[in-house]
Parts: C-alpha cells; sequence; structure tokens
C-alpha cells in the first residue's frame, strides 16, 4: 500500500494563497447563541429530481452525534430568492425561524487532471463552462485543477473562470502492460498474493496442468493465464509481477488524486461560510475486496473530516470512461460482469465520500455531463440550518460522527457525516 503523506500535496495548491485572504476568520462549525449555545448542522432535503423540500420542522428532523440523539431546537430553510428553486416558490417555505438569505452561494470546481487522459476532459470542461454562464449573480465561484491546472480563488470572476477551464487538459499516465490486465484481476491477484510469497503462489499455479474450468474460475493468475499465454507455464510469475506492478501504479495515481483534493478542502477551510465543491473526474480505482490493491486505507474518513472543518459539500460528476471503452480491443476480453465490476471500482469510493461529505456521486455513463451540473444547481438552491443541543462531552473541538434523518417519506437527506463541535462558541455567521 502507497502511504498517502497529507501536508505533502500543499504544494499543488500555491494558486489557492489567496484563499487565505488576511483579516477572514476560519470557516470553524457555526454556533447560535441563545439560553444554551446550539450547534449548526446543514441538511438538504430534496425530491427525487433534486428540487429543494420546504415546511419542514424541527420535529421532522433526528440527530445524533457519536450514536446518541441531540435535541433539535430549530430548523431554518436558508434559500436563495430565485424562481428556479421549488423552496423558494413555496409558500412559507420555510421552518421555525422563517427565510434566510445567505447572499449567494459559493462553488469551487475542482478538475481531477491525473484521471483524464489528453483529450478526454474537452467535453466536460465545456459543460462546467456553461455551468458557471448559469450562476445567479450573486454566487461566487472558483477553480482548482489538480495535480497540474489552473488555480483562481472563489469571485465573481465570470469570464476567468471559463476562460482557465478552456485550458485544462488531462495528464493520466498509462502503464503499459503486456497481459491486459482489467481492475477487477489486479485486485484479485493481489488479494489471493496477500502475505504469501508470491513466487510460491506462482510455483503452485505452474503446478496446474491442463486445469479444469472449475480451477480457472478459483483461480485469477490461472483465468489469466488461460486467455493470454496458455502455452506458457513460466508466465504465471510474469502475471503476477505485473499484477503488482500494476497495482503500485493505481495507488500512486489515486495518491495524486487524493491528495490534491484534500489539499484543496484544507484550503478552503481559510473561506467563510458554506462551500459547495464540485468534483470532476473519471474516476479513481480502488479495491473492493479486503487485502486487494489498490488500496487508499483510511482516506475516506479523513477526507469527510476535513471536508467538515472546511464546511464544504463535495458534489462529484464522475465522467464514467468504462462505456466508451467498453468496446476496446483490451475491454472485449473481459466479461460483463467484469465490466460491470470495473467500473464500480472507479466509483465506489467517490460515491462514500460524496455522501460522507454532504453531497453525491452523479454518474455520466456517456455525454458531457450537463444533466449533472444542473442537478446540483436544483439541490443547493435551499438547505436547512439546524440549531442541535450539543452534550458537554461534544465539545472537544474533535469531528464527531453526525447521523441525521427525515421523518417524511418519499425525501432524501444529504448532510456531512462529521461536525465539528468548537470548544468556544462564537455568533452564527
Amino acid at each position: 500500500m502507497v502511504e498517502f503523506p497529507r501536508h505533502a500535496w500543499l504544494t499543488t495548491t500555491c494558486a489557492l494563497c489567496a484563499l487565505a485572504l488576511a483579516g477572514v476568520p476560519s470557516a470553524q462549525q457555526p454556533t447560535f447563541r441563545s439560553g444554551v449555545d446550539l450547534i449548526a448542522v446543514e441538511a438538504q432535503v430534496v425530491d427525487g429530481n433534486g428540487n429543494p423540500i420546504a415546511l419542514l420542522k424541527a420535529s421532522d428532523f433526528d440527530v445524533s452525534l457519536q450514536g446518541r440523539r441531540r435535541r433539535v431546537a430549530s430548523a431554518d430553510l436558508v434559500r436563495l430568492d430565485d424562481s428556479r428553486s421549488t423552496a423558494a416558490s413555496l409558500p412559507g417555505g420555510a421552518g421555525q425561524g422563517g427565510a434566510i438569505g445567505e447572499g449567494g452561494r459559493t462553488f469551487m470546481l475542482a478538475v481531477d487532471t491525473s484521471s483524464f487522459e489528453v483529450g478526454a476532459a474537452r467535453r466536460p470542461v465545456e459543460a462546467a463552462q456553461r455551468f458557471v454562464s448559469q450562476l445567479l449573480p450573486e454566487d461566487r465561484v472558483g477553480l482548482h485543477a489538480y495535480p497540474v491546472g489552473p488555480s483562481i480563488p472563489p469571485g465573481t470572476a465570470r469570464a476567468a473562470v471559463r476562460q482557465a477551464l478552456g485550458t485544462i487538459l488531462g495528464d493520466k499516465h498509462q502503464f503499459g502492460g503486456v497481459y491486459h490486465l482489467q481492475p477487477s484481476e489486479i485486485v484479485d491477484i493481489t488479494g489471493a498474493i496477500g502475505g504469501a510469497n508470491p513466487g510460491g503462489l506462482a510455483s503452485r499455479t505452474r503446478t496446474a496442468r491442463n486445469p479444469t474450468a472449475a480451477e480457472i474460475e478459483a483461480s485469477p493468475v490461472l483465468a489469466v493465464q488461460a486467455r493470454e499465454c496458455p502455452d506458457d507455464p513460466e508466465c504465471a510469475t510474469r502475471i503476477i509481477s505485473e499484477a503488482s506492478a500494476v497495482a503500485l501504479h493505481l495507488e500512486s495515481q489515486a495518491a495524486r488524486s487524493l491528495g490534491g483534493l484534500d489539499a484543496l478542502l484544507e484550503s478552503l477551510a481559510a473561506v467563510p461560510g458554506r462551500k459547495t465543491v464540485v468534483l470532476i473526474t473519471a474516476g479513481v480505482v480502488v479495491s473492493d475486496r479486503p487485502g486487494g490493491r489498490p488500496d487508499v486505507g483510511d482516506w475516506g474518513r479523513v477526507m469527510g473530516q476535513q471536508a467538515a472543518r472546511a464546511r464544504a459539500v463535495v458534489y462529484t460528476i464522475h465522467i464514467d470512461p468504462g462505456f466508451s471503452g467498453m468496446y476496446s480491443a483490451a475491454r472485449r476480453r473481459a466479461g460483463e460482469t467484469e465490466r460491470t465490476r470495473d467500473r464500480n471500482m472507479s466509483g465506489d469510493w467517490l460515491d462514500r465520500f460524496s455522501a460522507s461529505a454532504g453531497g453525491m456521486r452523479i454518474q455520466v455513463p456517456v455525454g458531457a455531463g450537463e444533466f449533472a451540473f444542473d442537478r446540483v444547481l436544483r439541490e443547493t438552491a435551499a438547505f436547512y440550518l439546524l440549531g442541535v443541543e450539543p452534550a458537554a462531552a461534544d465539545r472537544d473541538g474533535r469531528p464527531r460522527e453526525l447521523r441525521l434523518k427525515v421523518n417524511k417519506p418519499g425525501v432524501t437527506v444529504r448532510s456531512r457525516q462529521w461536525v465539528v463541535v468548537p470548544k468556544t462558541t462564537g455568533a452564527v455567521r
């Protein structure tokens, strides 16, 4: 497994230094001042089409910290004065405290250039340019392409962001293998190796002369050998060696990708208020079985907590290359089950991380993903600001696991799965 040194990636965010504006307070979790101090918990509640739901009360929400239920004292709908928002168009479109305006949204477009082959990012980048053009005048937008590309802090300079988007090229580094290994095969072979001696595994594989269909199905190495080099009993060793090398390459690629995103979230903590990160990526391949590689360890939990500190919500627009590349010469060697599993492995980690950061992963199987950007616009038109009463033990300044439910049928609730309860309280921003 590759080590993921988080702070080593801060060099990718030099262009984001402008985010640390002099005199700007840190974006800590806001608090309310009342008879008791309440912490603010943000939640988006939407219908099946992504339209915000209005008219919810504090009693409709169920909140727990570290598995212990906490009282919800208030629920206010924070929305824009925008006719595109379902919440804004409904009568009495707020909870107990009335509608609140935040003066526009803050978006940060994040483009993972390491996930796209050269030229493959052109169409989603064009969709992102249209997204910028659709923002409201009071909205702010920034751009950060990583590990290589332009960075612009959030602001109202739309033309500069659109122009910078047009300069983005993919820089994915491909591994030139011999045996056409698919991600699922790499995961299964490295998982089978585990702590065993790879040479010993190869020796045991070589003893299988004329293996049966059942033996081939049970052994990932035999399956590749039967497909690629059935008459060469020595190629098992080379298959195992190549699987290990490709796994190391994929872990290094994941380190570049996740490290750049983590550094961006850390930088966004200097920007006040709520932020929506719109991540544009072609996916991150992560093992779907214990012991398999590529393995990114505890990175999802660490980054989910980082999003909580930054008061950031993450929507991932996953431009899935699996469909467009399904019928290439290498892909024809895999069956439909393997192709489906490979596609899932490139998105499952992003799915879990986006949910933990209060957003969602939107898969784009074909096209540029205009519908995905439209969904982000709809869902971010409103959110609930809950005043939650913490226990004394919660006030330690550390990330605490958050669980939030809405007692209404047919709705979807999105909230960050971590909350940081500050040791000291201040006024809500």
